[in-house]
C-alpha cells in the first residue's frame, strides 16, 4: 500500500472516530455494558397529574463500571416515568427548562462544536450541533431558536415545531445579535442588523437597523444598542436615550429621561426606575409614556403577563402580583425575609423563588421548609433541590406543593 494511500485511510478513520456522536457511542456499547441509568431509580414516585418532562439529578455514575462523577448525572423524564435521556453535567447551569413549551440543555464541548438538546412537553428530544461554543445557541422567542452552524460558523434561525432551519445568514454582524442571552427576546420575523454609516464630517460609525427574516431592509442603521422585544414594539438605544421603535424602525415612544427603562414592553405596560434622594424606586409606565402605578420598591414581569411587586415598610419587604393597571391579582402578602433578594425575585409556576433559593407558594406557605440549593430554575411542575436534614445531604425532586418525586443520599 502507497504511503499516501495509507495515510489517507488513518485520517478517515480518525475523523470516522471524533465525528462520531456520544449517542451513537452509547448505542455501540457492548451489551454486557448496558446503560445503568440511576433514573431507573426505586425511589421514583410520579404523580399522577404531571403533564411536562422533569429532570432527575444524581451523584451516581451513569454506567455502572463508571466512576461516580464530579458534578451531577442530569436525567430528563417523561410524565410516565420513561427515562428519556441522560447526561454528565460539567456544570448545572447548563439545563434550560421549559420556556413555552420547550426547552434546552446542553452537552461537554468537544473540538470547536457543542451538542445541544431541545425538549418539548411531549418528551421529544431534537439534538443540534452548532458551532462555535457554550452560547452560540439560544432561545429566542418560544419554539425560535438560533445558533451558528457546524462547520462555517454560519448564524441560523430553527423553528422547533416545523422541525426546520428557517433562514441562514451570511453577514458576519449576526452571530453577536442573534445569539443573545433569553432575557433579551426577538421577534425571530424582525431583526437587527449591523453597518457603517457616515456623519456630516464623514467620520464613519457603526450602527444598527432592522430587517425581516428573508433579508429586506426595513429601517437604515440608526440606533446604537438593541434590548429586545415585546408586543410588536424593540427597545433600543439612541445617543444614549432609550427609544422603542416598530418593527418598520419608526420610533413609537421616547420616555423621559427622569427615569430608566428596565424591561421591555409587556401587557401594555414597561417597568423604569427612578430615584427620589438617596432611594431608589419603580413604577409602570404605559405606551404613552405616563405612569400607571404606585412607587415600589422593585417590579419584575412574570411569564403570564403581570408583575412581581415589592413594598418596603418598616423595614420588611413584601411583595404580591399585580397587573398593568397596578391591581392586585393574588390577594395574599407574602414576605421577603433578605432585602438583597429583591432583585432576584422570580416566579415559576406555583413558586416564588430567587436563582438559588425558594420562598413560597402561591398558596403563601413554605413547601419546603430545610435550607435548600436549586439544581436548575424550577419547571412549571417540579422543582430539583439539593438539601441537607439532620446532617444528611440529600438530592431531591418535587412538586411544586412539596410532594416528593425522588430522593437519594449523596454519599
Amino acid at each position: 500500500m502507497k504511503f499516501s494511500t495509507l495515510l489517507k485511510t488513518m485520517l478517515v478513520l480518525l475523523l470516522t472516530f471524533f465525528s462520531t456522536s456520544p449517542i451513537k457511542a452509547e448505542e455501540q456499547q457492548d451489551p454486557s455494558r448496558e446503560p445503568q441509568l440511576p433514573v431507573v431509580y426505586q425511589n421514583l414516585q410520579i404523580p399522577s397529574h404531571l403533564t411536562e418532562p422533569f429532570f432527575l439529578f444524581t451523584k451516581q455514575p451513569l454506567y455502572k463500571y463508571d466512576s461516580p462523577p464530579k458534578s451531577y448525572t442530569m436525567s430528563l423524564v417523561s410524565p410516565s416515568g420513561k427515562v428519556i435521556i441522560s447526561n454528565y453535567l460539567a456544570y448545572k447551569s447548563e439545563v434550560y427548562p421549559l420556556q413555552n413549551g420547550y426547552g434546552y440543555y446542553f452537552d461537554s464541548p468537544f473540538f470547536k462544536h457543542m451538542d445541544y438538546f431541545l425538549y418539548d412537553k411531549q418528551g421529544n428530544v431534537k439534538k443540534m450541533t452548532t458551532c462555535c461554543d457554550i452560547g452560540s445557541f439560544k432561545q429566542i422567542h418560544g419554539e425560535w431558536f438560533t445558533g451558528t452552524d457546524y462547520p462555517g460558523n454560519l448564524p441560523y434561525l430553527y423553528n422547533a415545531k416545523t422541525g426546520k432551519i428557517t433562514k441562514k445568514f451570511p453577514d458576519a454582524d449576526h452571530p453577536i445579535y442573534l445569539a443573545e442571552p433569553t432575557t433579551k427576546t426577538f421577534d425571530p420575523y424582525y431583526l437587527p442588523y449591523g453597518g457603517l454609516v457616515k456623519d456630516a464630517k464623514g467620520d464613519e460609525y457603526y450602527k444598527l437597523g432592522m430587517r425581516n427574516i428573508h433579508g429586506k431592509i426595513l429601517s437604515k442603521p440608526f440606533f446604537d444598542e438593541y434590548f429586545g422585544y415585546g408586543e410588536g414594539w424593540h427597545r433600543v438605544k439612541i445617543n444614549g436615550q432609550t427609544h422603542f421603535i416598530s418593527n418598520e424602525g419608526k420610533i413609537m415612544l421616547k420616555p423621559s429621561r427622569n427615569y430608566k427603562v428596565e424591561s421591555n414592553m409587556h401587557s401594555g405596560a414597561f417597568i423604569v426606575s427612578g430615584k427620589l434622594g438617596n432611594e431608589e424606586f419603580y413604577v409602570l409606565m404605559n405606551k404613552k409614556g405616563l405612569i400607571v402605578s404606585k412607587k415600589y420598591a422593585f417590579i419584575r414581569p412574570t411569564s403570564d403577563g403581570h408583575f412581581l411587586a415589592v413594598t418596603k415598610t418598616n423595614k420588611q419587604y413584601t411583595f404580591t402580583k399585580i397587573n398593568a393597571a397596578d391591581k392586585v391579582v393574588t390577594p395574599q402578602q407574602y414576605v421577603l425575609n433578605k432585602p438583597e433578594q429583591m432583585k432576584e425575585l422570580k416566579q415559576t409556576g406555583q413558586l416564588f423563588h430567587t436563582d438559588s433559593q425558594i420562598i413560597a407558594n402561591t398558596a403563601n406557605n413554605k413547601s419546603f421548609n430545610f435550607p435548600h440549593q436549586l439544581l436548575i430554575t424550577p419547571t412549571n411542575e417540579t422543582v430539583a433541590i439539593e438539601y441537607t436534614i439532620s446532617g444528611t445531604k440529600k438530592i431531591g425532586v418535587y412538586t411544586h406543593d412539596g410532594k416528593l418525586i425522588y430522593e437519594e443520599i449523596i454519599k
